[in-house]
């Protein structure tokens, strides 16, 4: 008797072909298995498209790679891999789009958090609580605005050079937007780019989470006697989100010929809703849809057993888009033995331990399933899992920071030494076996505070680095064409002492004023508020800048004693006359005042961007039956009470 074993892969952000994906890590994930196995042989596979499609349809009987298997104990296995493939679903890099993504990019900063949406179906949702965004993340996100704008002015800057010398130019703007425009494309509320009527204003994720639904739906209907998901990156947020659909919703992302094949086939799978469905939808109910037509999430989970999140963007999104990975209320539907394991690389940028989203020691994150809790205790009795985290693990994925988000899965050649407990020999174990190791890939975690100071210090040598070499073009382009005004602009004395003030006035009103306010008012300040606030604040950079001007002149003296005593003192060091002279060795490269400038103008940018999307972005809708109390009806309540006291 042959076990059949189904393997649904979700890929990333990226342009990549059809089954390039399931290709790539199918590959890995075999390649691993023929060491743990008596025989192994490929009976399928796809090949890899040499182009992404205008639009693609799922051929899943096709796209698909098969494998035949025999263990050790004569157990014999047929694994077959599929792809939610969601690529061609993005938009071009047009001069709009490109426009559009800087200004998205850089004024992330100041992004307002939703947790609150009118959609019928949020009624059965709920929002993890913790990991939103906190005081210093920011800061951090300003930080990487302004990494990725000198980056890209560096290549700008290059690319003026190779037009010269009629070379090739580097796609910079294209690369970023197609790349970390899906992460746009995901979070944007409607579609921008030669929107279709079919599409009836919704946002590009529901088309992606359709892809998530008809695939999950796919499996459900074959006889396999268990399936796994494997999700990489921003494909995570999308199998969350298929993970999470309610059951009314779920019938909404289907083709009519998927749903008809679907009550012909398996209808076990469909359910007769106590309800009918009524009010705006997120797909919109399809007119030829029952409006008590659902699918039992229950069935459609039963052979469910495993969920991987490897470089999950999950986190980053609750973060910043809490509405967007809602949890499902109806929780406790999978299989008894459905897992799932967050597995990061701590010098990864997108993946994190997501503790929001785990058990918490087996108890309920929502007020509902709480109260529940008392009257009916734990649900072993049911024979259910939650989809909550079972394990975060630390894992050592590579030590290069962003590089490390695509080393996963990497399978290390045997003629090579590798460490013990490698995730994809992990993968490949849990799929002959249906059992994880996770102790095992936890006893391998890398060193922790060698990963922090990987983390920290790579960012931060890679952003001086682009920095100086974007002031070192600067200089070189000036010297090369001539006089160019605007770049012996950035010499000028002023700009650093401007920018410093704003920076000062900003970061006192973005970190202290705006959340004491918001929490006096009980939600986001109003548009007009918002206005008074950046009048308020551009009079409060007017104000400050002479004091920070003269603030550096009474420094400049002081310093430049400090240098003097430092240089008597190492005199004699060779590796102080080492490190001066490469110092000013870059300094004439970079040109001191430019590279300053130049990081004034930067930090000018970043903050004029976020003030702009500050004050037009639209106001997050508030819980009506849950409003944050305010502290100005705190207050209020509070003198009321006294007053009655004191009339008593």
């Amino acid at each position: 008797m042959t076990e059949r074993i189904g393997v649904l892969l979700v890929h990333g952000i990226g342009k990549q072909m059809p089954n390039e994906h399931l290709i790539g890590e199918a590959r890995n994930i075999v390649a691993a298995l023929g060491e743990e196995v008596a025989s192994i042989s490929v009976t399928a596979e796809a090949r890899i498209a040499t182009e992404v499609p205008d639009r693609f349809v799922a051929d899943f009987d096709r796209n698909i790679v098969r494998v035949e298997v025999t263990t050790d104990n004569h157990t014999r296995l047929q694994i077959e891999f599929n792809e939610v493939y969601w690529a061609d679903l993005g938009e071009e890099p047009t001069l709009p789009r490109q426009i559009r993504f800087w200004f998205w990019a850089l004024s992330m900063w100041t992004v307002a958090g939703r947790e609150y949406s009118k959609l019928v179906g949020f009624q059965k949702m709920y929002v993890p609580r913790g990991g939103h965004l906190k005081w210093l993340d920011r800061p951090v996100l300003a930080f990487f605005g302004a990494l990725f704008l000198l980056g890209a002015g560096t290549i700008g800057l290059l690319n003026l050079v190779l037009d010269r010398v009629k070379l090739p130019r580097v796609p910079i703007s294209d690369l970023l937007t197609a790349y970390v425009g899906d992460v746009m494309l995901y979070s944007q509320p409607r579609r921008e780019e030669d929107p279709i009527v079919a599409e009836v204003g919704e946002p590009p994720r529901a088309d992606i989470r359709g892809r998530m639904v008809d695939a999950m739906v796919e499996f459900a209907m074959r006889d396999y006697s268990r399936w796994y998901i494997l999700a990489h990156s921003l494909g995570t947020v999308a199998a969350y989100n298929g993970l999470m659909e309610t059951e009314d919703a779920l019938p909404n992302y289907l083709s009519k010929e998927r749903w008809q094949r679907l009550k012909a086939a398996c209808p076990s799978l469909t359910k007769t809703l106590k309800e009918p469905v009524q009010g705006v939808m997120l797909p919109r109910r399809p007119a030829w849809l029952d409006p008590k037509d659902g699918i039992d999430r229950e069935r459609l989970f039963a052979k469910l057993h495993g969920f991987l999140t490897y470089g999950s963007a999950i986190g980053k999104f609750h973060a910043i888009w809490p509405i967007m990975v809602p949890a499902n209320k109806d929780e406790y539907v999978f299989a008894e033995k459905f897992k799932w394991y967050n597995i990061y690389e701590p010098t990864d940028p997108v993946a994190g331990p997501l503790d929001a989203f785990h058990r918490r020691g087996g108890v309920w994150d929502n007020e509902h399933n709480r109260q529940a809790a008392s009257v009916s205790g734990l649900p072993s009795s049911t024979r259910k899992s939650a989809a909550k985290i079972d394990e975060s693990v630390a894992y050592s994925a590579g030590w290069m920071w962003l590089l490390s988000h695509l080393q996963y899965l990497a399978y290390p050649p045997r003629g090579f030494v590798s460490p013990p407990h490698r995730l994809v020999f992990e993968v490949a174990l849990w799929l002959r076996d249906g059992c994880f190791n996770i102790e095992g890939l936890k006893s391998t975690a890398p060193w922790a505070p060698g990963r922090v100071v990987l983390r920290l210090g790579e960012p931060l040598i890679l952003a001086i680095l682009v920095w100086l070499s974007t002031a070192a073009v600067l200089v070189g382009v000036a010297d090369w064409l001539g006089h160019i005004a605007w770049i012996h602009w950035l010499a000028d004395g002023r700009l650093p002492y401007w920018a410093l003030s704003a920076a000062l006035v900003v970061a006192l009103v973005e970190m202290a004023f705006i959340p004491l306010l918001s929490m006096w008012l009980g939600s986001d300040p109003p548009h007009s508020w918002r206005w008074a606030i950046v009048v308020i604040a551009i009079g409060l950079v007017l104000m400050v800048e002479p004091y920070v001007s003269n603030f550096a002149l009474l420094l400049a003296p002081h310093m430049t004693a400090i240098e003097a005593s430092i240089a008597d003192y190492f005199s004699g060091s060779w590796l102080y006359l080492a490190v001066t002279a490469v110092m000013e060795r870059i300094s004439i490269l970079v040109g001191g005042h430019t590279a300053i400038g130049l990081l004034a103008v930067t930090l000018l940018i970043i903050t004029v961007l976020g003030a702009l999307r500050w004050l037009f972005q639209p106001l997050p809708q508030q819980d009506p039956e849950g409003p944050r109390k305010s502290g100005a009806a705190t207050v209020r309540s509070f003198v009321t009470k006294a007053v009655r006291r004191r009339n008593r």
